[in-house]
Formats: C-alpha cells, structure tokens, sequence
C-alpha cells in the first residue's frame, strides 16, 4: 500500500471514529431516551464501517450506497473536511453533555409528608413549593408529596418555602437546602378550630330535679343543649345525695306554677313543664332563702353591742316612699347560731347541713328590719344553690371520639369561696380521665356537672346598693331625736339614737353579695383530646344561661278578672312575683286578657302579702295612656300603707271607669311584697 492510500485510510478511519464519538455524546447528551435511534445508527455505520475497509473490490453485488460513498471518501478534501466536522459535533456534543450532566446533578427531589396536628396523614392536601418556578401537587392517601427535579441554582436562596392547605387549615414552612435536601419532611398543620363547642349552664331552682330525672322540656332543647348523656362523676353523685337528703313536697294546691330559662336580657317561661313534679317531693335546696322570725328584746337591744358587729343601712327603695330616717335597717354577716336558729326546720335544713362543718365569715347575712304590719323581725339571708354544667356539642361534619380529658378534681366536702378554690387547682397537677369513651355523632351532646355553688342571684349579681346621700340624710334626721323606737309588740324599746347615727356614718361595709362559694367535690376541665389532638376548654362564661324552676308557693297574690262569656272568674296569673322580703319591695305588672272595671285579688299560698299601691294602666288603641285609680284608699298612693293579706284572704277591687273602649290593652301595676309563712316562722322561699 502506498503512502497516500494509507493516509486515505486513517482520514477514513478518523471520520469514522468522530461518527462513533457523535453517536456516543449525543446518547450523554440527550439522553438514554435516543437509545433506539442511536442503535439503529451505530448498526447501520458499523456495516458501512466493515463495507469501507474490507479489502475486497465492489462487484457486482456491491451495495449502490456503498459504492457511492467508497468514491466520495476516496475525496481527500471533502474527507478531511467531514473526518473535522464529526469530530467538531462530537466534541461539542459532548461539551453539551457534561454541561447537562452537571446541571442534572445540581436538581434535587424535595419530598415528605403532610400530617394533622394529631400526627395522622392528611390525605388529598394541597402542597405549594415556592420558587422562581411554582409548583403544586396533592399528597396520596398517605399524606405524601414529591416535587422531583427541583432546580435551585437559579434562586436567590437556599431557603425554599413549602405551604400545606387541608380544608380549612393552611400552614407554610421555610426550608433550608444549602447543605443539600433535607430528607424526608415533615409539615405538621395547625390545630386549629376544636371540632366541638363547650357551653357553661347554671341549673338551679326546680331544674335541678327536671335535670336528674331526665325531664327537662324538649322545647328548652336550643338553650340547654339536646342531651346525650350525663356524666355521673363525683359532682353528680354528691348533688344526687343532697336531693335524696332534702327533698320535700311543698304545701299548697297549685305546687308548680312555671318553669323559666333566664339570661341577663331574657326570661322565657313555661307553665307544663315543672307540672311534671306535681305531687312529687322537690329538693327543698332548690333556691336561696330567707327566713323570717319576729326579733326579741334581745335581739334589739344587741344592735349596739360592738361584738354583735352590727351595721347601719337604709333601703332605698322604702325610702322612696318614706323617710331616710323611717328606712333604716341593720345587718351583719351570720354565724352558726344564727344558722341552726332560723333555718332549723325541713325546707331550710340543707343550709344548716351544708355549714356544718365550715362556715365562711361572709357566707350568708342576718338582717333586723321593721316589717310592715309584723314589727322588728330577723331574715337570714341565704345563697341559691346551682349546678355549674358544661355541655359539650360536636360540631363537626363526621364523627368525634374523646380520648381522655385533662382535669383537676377536688374532693373537698367544706364550703370554701372561689378565691380559695382557684388557688387549690392552681397548686393541683391535672389527670387524665377517659369521662365519655363513646363516639359522638354531628349534633350530639354530653354534660358534665363541674361544681356545686352558692350565689345570690341567679348570676350571682350584686343588688340595689344604698348611697352615701341617704346614709347621711337618715343620720341628719336622727341626729335631732334623742332616741330610736322599735315597734314590736308589748313594750316599745328604745335605744340611743347618737349610737345609730354613730353606725350609719362609719364606711359601708361591703356586703359581699357578688361572692361565690363552692360546696362538695369539684371538677376543672383543663383540655380534652380529640383523634390525637389536645384542645384547651374554654374558660367560664360569666353571662352564661341559667336554667330556673319556679314554684307558686310564695308567689304572692294571684289576680282574678271576671269573664263575660264563661260567666265566672277567671286566674289571670300572679303579680309581684319573686319580691320575697322586705328588702325586695318592688314594682310589677301583670297584662291582662280580660277586665271589666274590677279585679279580685287572692292570697292562695301560706304566706302575707303586703300591697301598697295597685293601679290599672289603660293604652288606648291611638296610643293614648291612663291609669285607673282603685276604690280601696290604702292602695290608691304608695305611701307604705299596705293592704295585708294572708292565705286565704280575697279583696275585690273596684277601678274608676275607662274612658276608653274596653278593647284597649290593660295592666295590672301594683307595689309590694310578700313572706311565706310555716307555722309560726315566717319563710321567704323563692322556689
């Protein structure tokens, strides 16, 4: 072979072999994806390869392509040029390849999970990874998401944000990929809203007896809260002691009268209801009392004796009528003795029962007032009792199971005030107490009694306070009397009236009306587990809703109208109710359905009414008023003349003619008070 063949030769070699570099960076460059192609080619050279450097000539048989291409390679020029041209693209195939296979390097996968704040998988969760180029995805049944390919070189950080949305929760997470991806991430979502919604009840009066007996009203449902069930803890367990313990049937015909849900801006009431008790014994507990006893000699002359602690009021509302100086009354905080002397019978047991073994200093009052008709007497003051309830309500679209509920149980028996019981659990390490393993279903609710307390009031609000202006005119007009006349049967006693205007210019003691105690076992609900998630209880509501039995025993008077049609009296209801005690002396009115110029007023229950103004009040169907004065002169003016009536005493009262047509609408407006009565004890129960 000569020199030029032999040069052809390697030229031919040379282009061939950039072929085959071509082939090669083209597969680095682009992909295994061209790996069809690239075969197909490097088969199709590989037989041009084996055509060009055999050593036998073209025959006849020899392939036109192969032929054509042994002339054109034959072409030193041309195969120089070819032989520098398949090299060139080679080269910078694979210059594009390295480019590429480093690019490649530098794309991560960013992957992880989705979970609840209960640790569970959050299945179909939408997951955002923010760069210079968004992308989205949902996570799998597993709560799983991959984001492959992500390409960080181009963005300004290495802090990529990643966000999770699940229904309504949503939560964003900033992660750090300078020293390379993280490993499997974990996006845990908010807790947010608890799929249940927690309401604090105060059940009080005849309630407490529907509530245990399963007979609270359907109709009642939207306030209370439709019941599942109640949880008997301990709290439930005492309250059911103490009804078995103190439970009585009241006197009187007409036991029940009404049954109401009262809020601070509402009072709806119910007349079948508490009827379901008719007949049947009543937790005698069932509201704060006052009991009324006529005082003794020695019970007044002790009004100056500085270790009896006396104090010097006026009440307001009398002296309206009267005089600051006619208006003054006297209290103190009570003691035992004063507990076991006037709350010693059957209805007012529970309070000597539930002092027994600790009695605040300030738990309950004694007051000395002068009553209307009956003279100088004591009242003792006593604190409703109520169940502090917490209704529990799954809100949610699906099921809810509670898995344990973190409290702090007090097993304390003594009264104590809510000071001292709030720094007890504060002190105390909460537990985990499984109360209620049942699933609840959308809708469903549960209750759970908390604690027994004791307040006036049914929200334990403070009342009608007395002004300094008073003190002081009451104090001005006794100042020019030399002494203070008490009326109470047999021998007027009299005391140094400087020792009274003396006691009525010292500060105001505060009464501690808007206190609260805590008698027997309690619970403090701190938080609640639901499907793995902690959630806080909410903390108590002060306006919550209190649930009231009222009973028509000292209910004080009842109204009769006379009805045309049936030709007989008619029950139109009673008035001036809930103004037990002097102290409650109040206003009230009653509409009327029916009047024809007269009115019979009736005291059906063991009690003395004692009414001292009572008028009609007459609005014409153009809006006009009147009042229509009675025919009695002690209730024409309220002037403390009162019209006395025990039970069964019956006024008919005559009213000056309308001078309107009998279609307008009609009120009953009368002041005063009543205090009910058992045997010789007078017995302000507001049942």
């Amino acid at each position: 072979m000569n020199a030029a063949a032999s040069r052809n030769t390697l030229w031919k070699i040379a282009f061939l072999s950039g072929i085959a570099a071509c082939i090669v960076s083209a597969i680095v460059a682009f992909g295994t994806s061209l790996f069809t192609t690239v075969l197909t080619v490097s088969t199709l050279f590989i037989g041009i390869l084996n055509a060009l450097l055999g050593a036998s000539p073209a025959g006849k048989d020899e392939n036109w392509f192969v032929s054509r291409a042994r002339n054109v390679l034959n072409v030193s020029t041309l195969l120089k040029a070819a032989t520098i041209g398949v090299w060139t693209t080679a080269v910078a195939f694979f210059g594009y390849g390295f480019l590429q296979a480093r690019h490649e390097a530098q794309l991560i996968t960013v992957e992880g999970y989705v979970l609840t704040a209960g640790g569970q998988p959050a299945a179909n969760a939408m997951v955002t990874l923010l760069t210079s180029v968004k992308k989205e995805m949902v996570t799998g049944p597993d709560g799983k998401f991959t984001f492959t390919k992500v390409d960080l070189s181009r963005e300004p950080s290495k802090q990529i944000k990643l966000e999770a949305t699940w229904g309504q929760l949503s939560t964003a997470e900033t992660v750090n990929f300078s020293e390379g991806p993280p490993g499997s991430l974990r996006i845990t979502l908010p807790v947010g809203a608890p799929p249940f919604r927690v309401r604090y009840r105060f059940v009080e009066g005849l309630a407490i007896d529907l509530l245990l007996r399963g007979k609270l009203d359907p109709k009642w449902d939207e306030a209370l809260g439709a019941r599942k069930a109640i949880i008997r803890n301990a709290v439930y367990s005492r309250l059911q002691d103490l009804t078995r313990k103190f439970s009585t049937k009241p006197p009187g015909d007409d036991e029940y009268e009404y049954y109401s849900i009262n809020t601070r801006s509402e009072t709806r009431e119910d007349s079948s209801v508490a009827k379901r008790l008719s007949g049947s014994p009543v937790f005698a507990g069932d509201a704060g009392r006052e009991t009324w006893a006529p005082a003794t000699k020695d019970d007044l002359l002790s009004i100056t004796n500085k270790k009896k602690e006396w104090n010097a009021e006026v009440n307001p509302d009398q002296a309206a009528t009267s005089t600051p100086r006619d208006s003054v009354f006297f209290w103190r905080f009570a003691n035992r003795d004063d507990v076991a002397r006037l709350a010693a019978d059957q209805t007012t047991a529970f309070y000597n029962y539930v002092t027994t073994n600790n009695m605040p200093g300030d738990f309950c009052l004694v007051t000395l007032e002068q009553g209307a008709c009956a003279g100088w007497g004591l009242n003792l003051s006593m604190r409703s009792l109520r169940v502090r309830v917490a209704v529990i309500e799954n809100i949610s679209s699906g099921p809810i199971l509670f898995e344990n509920f973190a409290v702090k149980e007090s097993s304390t028996e003594s009264l104590r005030d809510r000071e001292t019981e709030n720094s007890a659990q504060a002190v105390q390490a909460s537990i985990n107490k499984n109360l209620y393993a049942i699933e609840m279903v959308p809708g469903e609710r549960i209750e759970i009694p908390v604690e027994l307390s004791l307040a006036y009031g049914v929200s334990g609000e403070e009342s009608k306070q007395p002004s300094p202006e008073l003190r002081n005119k009451a104090a001005e007009q006794l100042s020019q009397t030399a002494e203070f006349r008490f009326e109470s049967g047999g021998e007027p006693i009299k005391l140094n009236a400087t020792e009274i205007v003396a006691m009525l210019n010292r500060p105001s003691v505060n009464q501690q009306l808007a206190k609260e105690f805590i008698f027997g076992p309690s619970v403090k609900i701190e938080s609640v587990k639901v499907n793995g998630v902690n959630y806080p209880f909410r903390e108590f509501d002060s306006n919550a809703l209190a649930i009231t039995g009222e009973s028509a025993v000292g209910s004080c008077p009842s109204i009769y109208a006379f009805d045309a049609e049936l030709d007989r009296w008619v029950k139109e209801g009673t008035i001036l109710d809930g103004r037990v005690g002097k102290l409650k002396e109040s206003m009230d009115a009653k509409k009327l359905k029916r009047f024809d110029g007269r009115l019979v007023i009736k005291e059906e229950d063991p009690e003395v009414s004692f009414i001292d103004f009572l008028v009609v009040r007459v609005i014409a169907l153009d809006g006009r008023e009147f009042f229509l004065l009675p025919d009695n002169p002690k209730l024409q003016f309220r002037d403390g003349n009162y019209l006395r009536l025990r039970r069964g005493d019956q006024l008919m009262v005559r009213f000056e003619t309308p001078p309107v047509s009998l279609s307008a609408v009609y009120n009953a407006v009368a002041t005063g008070y009543y205090v009910p009565f058992k045997d010789n004890v007078v017995t302000n129960a507001r049942r």
